[in-house]
Order: structure tokens, then sequence, then C-alpha cells
């Protein structure tokens, strides 16, 4: 996933050609939104073993509702780079859900989920740096932001 995020960039604009260069500055944050979704895999299965599937249910809707309107608040803030942001922010929602029906039913998760998202965010900042020495800039600096 670090790697995904942290050079994800460049390996679009080596495989691809002009047409698709859109897809550079999209790549990292869709995939620093796959990062909740990960996480949800390696802990819903507890809910699902104990027969309380009504949390990943409950989830799945509020991640649809949450879906529609960070697209259109995304979109409207902060143009296509908002749009993709809330697309990339989709999971989130579900996984607090998640945690939620787990600590209800007495599993805890957020432990280990901090460990790993630290561990994630370290080495994403190690790329940086490494982007930055090497002379490639962030993967933020080809954002087409433009603020309304």
């Amino acid at each position: 996933m670090a790697l995904l995020i942290g050079f994800g960039d460049q390996v679009i604009r080596l495989l691809y050609d002009s047409r698709y260069q859109d897809a550079a500055w999209m790549l990292p944050i869709l995939a620093i939104g796959i990062w909740p979704r990960l996480v949800c895999v390696t802990i819903e299965p507890a809910l699902f073993s104990i027969g309380s599937v009504q949390y990943t249910t409950f989830g799945n809707l509020c991640r649809f509702v949450f879906t529609v309107a960070a697209i259109f608040l995304g979109f409207s803030w902060l143009g296509k780079v908002g749009a993709v942001i809330g697309v990339a922010l989709n999971d989130l929602i579900y996984y607090l859900v998640v945690c939620y029906g787990l600590k209800r039913e007495g599993f805890g998760c957020i432990s280990q989920d901090s460990k790993a998202t630290a561990l994630l965010l370290s080495l994403v900042a190690l790329f940086a740096m490494v982007r930055s020495f090497v002379g490639l800039g962030l993967p933020i600096d080809g954002w087409p932001l433009v603020l309304p």
C-alpha cells in the first residue's frame, strides 16, 4: 500500500500516455482510501462468525449515503480532487460502524489497527522523503486543485 501511495503516480506516468495522466494524481488518493477496506477485511469476519451481520449491513448503508454526499460535497468544495477524495474516504465510515459493532460485542480492534496504520503512515512518510531526495517531488504536486 505504501509503495502504491508513494510511487503510484510515477508508475502511471511510465506505463500510460498523456490521455491517462489524470490517473497519476488520482491513484495515490484512491490508494489511501483502500486502507480502511483492508483493515475491515481483517476484523469484520468476527462479526459474521457470531452472527451479528446487522453492523456490516448498517455500515454498507452508511457507506452508500456517505459516498453520495462526499462526492457531491467534495466536488463542490475542491472540484475533481474533492470528488476523488470523497470516493477514497467511503470505507472510513464503514470501518467506524464495524468497530462500533465489535466493541458492542466485546471485541477490540483499535489497538492493532492503530499500530498497522502507524506503520503505513511511517512508510508513506519515508517514501515521501525518498521522492523528495531524488527530485520527484510529492504525489500531490500534480493535483489539479481549483478552489471555488
